[in-house]
C-alpha cells in the first residue's frame, strides 16, 4: 500500500501559524478577563480585598523566580476541657444622655400607703416626632416721636434670602437633603406637602440657587487656603448636564476635586471637559506637591520646577486587583507585598506619630519594600503580554513607581488618594438619584455646595447645624470677616461677631 503524502509547510507559513496562534491565545485571555470582570461587577463584592492563599507571600525576599508553594506541616493534638455555659446578654447601646426625655411615672397597682419609696426601675424606649414646620414671626414695635416728628420702628435682621418666606433652617434642610442625603428636590417637595406646605418647583429651585450663591464666598476663601497649603490631591469625576443647544440631550461634564490633607479642606469645581485646561488654569500660581492617579493631563506639571508630582498606590493596587482573573499568582503577590506598607501607615496614624518618627519608620520599613517591588516589576514585565490585564497593571505601576515612592520622603504626604475618593463618593450616589444637572451654571453651584459640605465631613461638623448657623450670620458679615464661618473653623453655639 502506498503511503499517503504528508502536508508540508514552508517556514513562512509555519511562522504565520505561530503568530495566529499567539493572537488567538491572547484574544482568549482577553475574553476570559472581560468575563471575569463582568461576573465580579454583577455578582462580586465591591471592595478590593483578597484572601491570600499562600502565607509566605507577605515575605518580601522577592526571589524573582516563580514563587514556590509553602509546605505546612501539621499535627493533631487532642485534649479535654470543661466548657462553661455562659448566659448571653443582649448588647444594647444606651440611649444618648442629651436627648430630651418625657418621664412617665408608673405606680404599683397595690396600695402603697405606709410604704417607703426606695427607688425606680427605669426602662427607656426611643420615640420621635416627625419634622414640623413652624413660623418665626418678627413683631417690630413702632413708636411715634413727640410733636409729630416721625415714626421709629425696630430693625429687621438681615435674612438669608431677602423677600423670601424661607428661613435658614428650611434652606439648610433642602441643601442637606439633596447634597448629603441624595434626595432629589421633587421628593422633598412631596415630603413638604405631607406637612401641609405646598411649593412649586421653581420656588424651591430659586431657594437653592440663592442659598448657594450666598455661601459661594466661603468656597472662594477655601480655594485660596487650599492653594497655599503646599500639598494637594486631585481627581475628577463625570457629571451629566442638560445641553441647552441639543434639546433633550445631556453633556458629559466633570467635577474637578482638590483636597488638602493638611488643612482638611476640599473644593469641587465644574468644567465642561477633562482636558488639561482646568488644572493648568486652577494651579497657575500653585507651588508644592500634587498627588494624582497618574492621568496624563497632569504630566505637564512635571515641567514646572515649583511642583512635585506624587502618584497614588491605591490606583496601582486596583489594577492588580482587577488582574487576578488573568494572572492570579502575580496579582496576589503584588497585593500581598504592599499590605505591610498600609499596616505601617495605619499604625503611624493610630499612634499619632511625629513627622520625625514617620520619616524614620518609612525609611526603615517602607523604602526596602518599595525598592524590592521595583525590581520585581522590572523582572516580570518581559514575562507577560503587554496588552494583557496583568501586563497593563505592571506597566502602569512601573511607569509611575518613582512618583509612588515619593510619599516616603515627606511626612505630610499620604500613600494614596483614598481621602479624595471618599469625597467623590457622594457625587456618585447623587448621580443615581437626581441623574443630571439642569445647566452648566447649576453644575458649578452643585460643585460649590459639595465643596463646603465635603469640608464639613472632613472636620466632623454637622452639616445641617453649620448651614443653619452660617445662613443666618453670613448676610451681615463683611468679606474680610468670614474665617470663623468656614467649616474647618466653625464652632457650634458660637456668638456672632459682626
Amino acid at each position: 500500500m502506498q503511503n499517503q503524502g504528508q502536508n508540508t509547510f514552508t517556514q513562512e507559513q509555519f511562522l504565520a501559524l505561530v503568530e495566529l496562534n499567539q493572537k488567538l491565545t491572547f484574544r482568549i485571555q482577553q475574553l476570559e478577563q472581560q468575563l471575569a470582570q463582568f461576573q465580579k461587577l454583577v455578582f462580586g463584592k465591591k471592595h478590593e480585598r483578597v484572601e491570600l492563599l499562600n502565607p509566605g507571600q507577605l515575605n518580601l525576599g522577592l526571589d524573582l523566580g516563580e514563587t514556590t508553594p509553602v509546605t505546612v506541616s501539621t499535627e493533631d493534638i487532642s485534649y479535654t476541657r470543661t466548657k462553661t455555659k455562659k448566659k448571653v446578654q443582649p448588647n444594647r447601646s444606651p440611649l444618648p444622655a442629651d436627648l430630651p426625655r418625657e418621664v412617665i411615672v408608673i405606680e404599683p397597682e397595690q396600695d402603697t400607703a405606709g410604704m417607703k419609696l426606695i427607688g425606680h426601675e427605669i426602662t427607656e424606649q426611643l420615640e420621635m416626632t416627625p419634622a414640623k414646620f413652624y413660623v418665626k414671626q418678627y413683631k417690630r414695635a413702632k413708636y411715634a416721636k413727640p410733636e409729630g416728628n416721625g415714626v421709629i420702628i425696630g430693625a429687621l435682621p438681615e435674612f438669608s434670602l431677602p423677600k423670601s418666606i424661607a428661613g435658614s433652617s428650611v434652606l439648610a434642610h433642602l441643601l442637606v437633603g439633596k447634597y448629603v442625603d441624595h434626595l432629589p428636590l421633587h421628593r422633598q417637595i412631596k415630603m413638604f406637602s405631607r406637612s401641609g406646605m405646598t411649593f412649586s418647583d421653581s420656588t424651591i429651585n430659586d431657594w437653592i440657587k440663592g442659598s448657594i450663591d450666598l455661601v459661594a464666598i466661603l468656597h472662594q476663601k477655601n480655594e485660596i487656603i487650599l492653594k497655599e497649603s503646599g500639598y494637594i490631591q486631585m481627581d475628577e469625576t463625570p457629571i451629566k448636564v442638560l445641553d441647552s443647544e441639543k434639546k433633550g440631550q445631556t453633556h458629559r461634564g466633570y467635577f474637578w476635586v482638590s483636597h488638602s490633607p493638611t488643612q482638611k479642606v476640599v473644593t469641587f469645581n465644574y468644567n465642561k471637559g477633562r482636558s488639561a485646561e482646568f488644572p493648568t488654569a486652577f494651579l497657575q500660581d500653585y507651588k508644592g506637591y500634587i498627588q494624582t492617579d497618574g492621568y496624563g493631563v497632569y504630566d505637564a506639571f512635571d515641567q514646572r520646577e515649583d511642583i512635585t508630582m506624587v502618584c497614588c498606590m491605591a490606583h496601582a493596587r486596583r489594577n492588580f486587583f482587577d488582574a487576578q482573573g488573568n494572572d492570579k499568582q502575580r496579582a496576589e503577590y503584588f497585593i500581598g507585598a504592599i499590605q505591610p506598607l498600609y499596616r505601617l501607615e495605619q499604625e503611624l496614624k493610630d499612634n499619632g506619630a511625629t513627622p520625625e518618627v514617620i520619616l524614620q519608620k518609612r525609611k526603615e520599613i517602607a523604602d526596602p519594600i518599595l525598592k524590592d517591588l521595583h525590581i520585581w516589576l522590572k523582572a516580570n514585565l518581559p514575562q507577560v503580554l503587554p496588552k494583557s490585564t496583568i501586563g497593563q497593571a505592571i506597566g502602569y505601576a512601573l511607569a509611575r513607581w518613582e512618583k509612588i515612592m515619593r510619599y516616603t520622603k515627606d511626612a505630610a504626604l499620604l500613600i494614596d488618594n483614598n481621602l479624595i475618593e471618599n469625597q467623590i463618593r457622594p457625587v456618585a450616589v447623587g448621580r443615581k438619584n437626581y441623574l443630571f444637572c439642569g445647566s452648566h451654571e447649576s453644575a458649578q453651584r452643585a460643585a460649590i455646595i459639595y465643596s463646603l459640605l465635603g469640608t464639613c465631613k472632613l472636620n466632623n461638623v454637622n452639616p445641617f447645624e453649620w448651614l443653619d448657623d452660617v445662613l443666618k450670620k453670613l448676610p451681615a458679615r463683611k468679606a474680610n470677616n468670614i474665617a470663623d464661618l468656614l467649616p474647618q473653623n466653625w464652632k457650634p453655639n458660637s456668638q456672632d461677631v459682626v
